[in-house]
């Protein structure tokens, strides 16, 4: 029997001419971090929406906790969506909260008391070091920090599949290093599954138990991080180290 939390069979997905995910499977298991890699365009970003239910596919199975999403309405796919949080690429913090605020969005929207939101609120910002921080706003924040407080507003709820979408995009190398320690100390403490879509390979070897390559719509490879890394297959070794071919070149 399979511990799998997540498992995506034969997915496919077209926009009108496009083909962006061309039978698409694999499996997450239940506390495992996952990294995603690929090419722009391979269709990552559409991966997760499918994962979150916000995407249905043309053809496939998208099972979460033994149900699939792919078969659900909008209503019974709703709370298995909860069980689920997600990081985006820029933070997307709202200007006009505070931080405490904006940390507390999703336990005020779910009805949570307030006395219970203080304690999570202070909890996930102790996790990512910045406790005591609740009344700043996020234009008094570095980069770094608005980072860090999208991550604790996307665990607070502590969902039990955590995804990342280009977590380390725009930041520099040792702000990315204290990021994905986040990632990994998250992953731990709140006992969450997480799925990193990321194109920075030191980000991938850092976080990941396994990684995933997706390439012309398909899981190419699933292997673990040194697997990846020391590949002598020339898609994924190319990839990896930042290696275009001659149809790559722009004139």
């Amino acid at each position: 029997m399979s511990d799998a939390l997540l498992r995506l069979v034969d997915v496919h997905k077209q926009f009108r001419t496009q083909v962006v995910l061309d039978g698409v499977s694999f499996n997450v298991e239940d506390g495992e971090n996952m990294v995603v890699i690929g090419r722009s365009g391979t269709g990552k970003s559409v991966l997760l929406k499918h994962i979150m239910g916000l995407i249905r596919p043309d053809r496939g199975q998208v099972w979460f906790r033994e149900q699939d999403l792919a078969e659900m309405d909008e209503q019974d796919i709703t709370p298995l969506r909860k069980e689920m949080g997600m990081l985006f690429q820029n933070g997307a913090l709202f200007d006009s909260l505070n931080v405490g605020e904006n940390v507390a969005f999703s336990m005020r929207e779910a009805g949570a008391d307030d006395a219970t939101i203080r304690q999570e609120v202070g909890r996930a910002l102790k996790i990512v070091d910045l406790p005591g921080q609740e009344e700043k706003m996020p234009n008094e924040l570095s980069g770094g920090m608005r980072k860090r407080v999208a991550l604790a507003r996307a665990a607070v709820s502590r969902p039990k599949l955590m995804m990342y979408d280009e977590p380390t995009a725009g930041l520099d190398p040792v702000v990315a290093d204290s990021i994905n320690k986040l990632i990994i100390r998250l992953g731990q403490e709140l006992r969450m599954t997480n799925i990193v879509v990321t194109h920075d390979m030191v980000s991938a070897y850092s976080i990941a138990d396994r990684i995933a390559m997706l390439h012309e719509g398909r899981v190419y490879a699933v292997e673990k991080p040194e697997a990846i890394r020391d590949s002598a297959d020339p898609v994924i070794h190319n990839f990896v180290n930042g290696i275009s071919d001659n149809s790559d070149a722009i004139f």
